[in-house]
Parts: C-alpha cells; structure tokens; sequence
C-alpha cells in the first residue's frame, strides 16, 4: 500500500498521522509520513500537478469508534 492514498480509491492508511486535503477539488488523502512537508510531498506525488492549494492537519484515527485497530468489546462511555 502507498504511504498517501486518496480515500475515494482506498482504505484508511494505517498509522495515519496527516490529512492534506485539496482546496481545488476537495480530494483528501492520508499520510503515514513523519512530518507535515513529507506528508505534502506524498499527496503532491499522487495528485494532479495542476492543483497546488493543499491543506494538512494532524489526525488521530485511532479514537474514532469506527476504527479497525479498536480493542475488542462495547464502546467506551
């Protein structure tokens, strides 16, 4: 699997740190990588060259309910 992948075309990354979305066409794609500018760099790789209004923030997937790594068992409350 690439390190940032659109999530129209595949799955969460795991261990996904990044969000960079696309300002031009509202594309979002996950990153795994170490920084912000490596994660830039990736969604750059991967997407059309035309568009350079990108966007990054820090996620945590990890404590989303809906979160494939989750312990098993009920949700917390």
């Amino acid at each position: 699997m690439r390190p940032g992948v659109e999530h129209q075309h595949q799955p969460i990354v795991p261990g996904t740190r990044w969000q960079v979305h696309c300002n031009d066409c509202g594309a979002a794609f996950d990153s795994a990588a170490p920084s912000e500018d490596a994660a830039l760099s990736e969604a750059r790789a991967d997407h059309d060259p035309a568009h350079t209004h990108l966007s990054v923030q820090a996620v945590d997937y990890s404590s989303h309910p809906l979160y494939v790594g989750r312990p098993k068992g009920p949700p917390k409350r």
